[in-house]
């Protein structure tokens, strides 16, 4: 991968040269364009503004996926031509550029391309949301794409408070019977989490991280099954008279050979 301009590049093995410019202008307004200016892995804004004393400043990184030089995170020869196409290219912060490049068998090419679609994706319904609020004056939130769940951080903020619990897992149709049984065994697993974040959260902030490490650990041992997770929160309505919305957790777990976009 490589880092913006005129800043010191993240990856190991790769040298900092002249050639990081061959990113053309447009490919550069592209990305920066479908990705709405935030980090496709912790959606952050990667403009920060001008102040009363400083200039605005850009905290953003555009990523190769596959590496431009050998001996890069996801080295693999691309025709020369493909290298610095907008295909290969990812935004990211400058933690997540770091971490993608450090942690390579947690980010392989695969699940970058998978966070990749669906950052743009996400951020393309955003802006026709937007949009139609405009035009039409109220909102219609459309689909919902699930992102790609990390961490044991990302899978507690998704269950922590939920009111109500949506969960898919496989069926004895797509994997064997153990794989089958250790899916459901980790999602319920997170309902049993979401279920006492309340009382977690009420012991104090190192109960919160031991329920994130937990969950990390769990985690882990999925993605090792050649897993994928994804998951959301958001508010919808109850379908009770007397509750108005509620928080809706929602979480599924997926073959890593399949590409499909899960969309809620």
């Amino acid at each position: 991968m490589s880092a913006e301009p005129g800043t010191r590049s993240h990856c190991q093995g790769e040298a900092l040269s002249l050639s990081v410019m061959a990113i053309t202008d447009k490919t550069r307004r592209l990305l920066w364009g479908r990705s709405a200016a935030r980090c496709a892995l912790c959606q952050r804004i990667l403009v920060e503004d001008e102040t009363s004393d400083s200039e605005a400043s850009i905290v953003g990184e555009e990523a190769h996926i596959t590496a431009r030089s050998p001996g890069g995170p996801r080295y693999d020869p691309l025709a020369t031509d493909q290298v610095d196409h907008i295909s290969n290219l990812l935004l990211l912060c400058r933690v997540h550029h770091k971490k993608v490049d450090d942690q390579v068998q947690d980010f392989p090419v695969e699940a970058l391309r998978v966070i990749k679609d669906q950052h743009e994706a996400r951020m393309r319904t955003r802006t026709e949301d937007e949009n139609a609020d405009r035009a039409e004056g109220e909102r219609d939130p459309g689909p919902v794409i699930l992102p790609l769940v990390c961490t044991g951080g990302q899978l507690w903020d998704i269950v922590a408070d939920a009111m109500a619990y949506r969960f898919e897992g496989l069926d004895d149709g797509q994997a064997g019977e153990d794989l089958v049984d250790a899916v459901d065994s980790f999602l319920q697993s997170v309902v049993d989490w979401g279920e006492i974040s309340t009382d977690v959260k009420a012991q104090g902030l190192s109960f919160v991280r031991d329920a994130k490490r937990s969950l990390q650990a769990e985690l882990t041992e999925i993605l090792e099954m050649d897993l994928r997770v994804f998951g959301i929160v958001r508010s919808e309505p109850s379908g009770y008279a007397n509750v108005g919305e509620w928080l809706v957790a929602t979480v599924a777990v997926t073959l890593a050979s399949s590409n499909s976009i899960l969309v809620l």
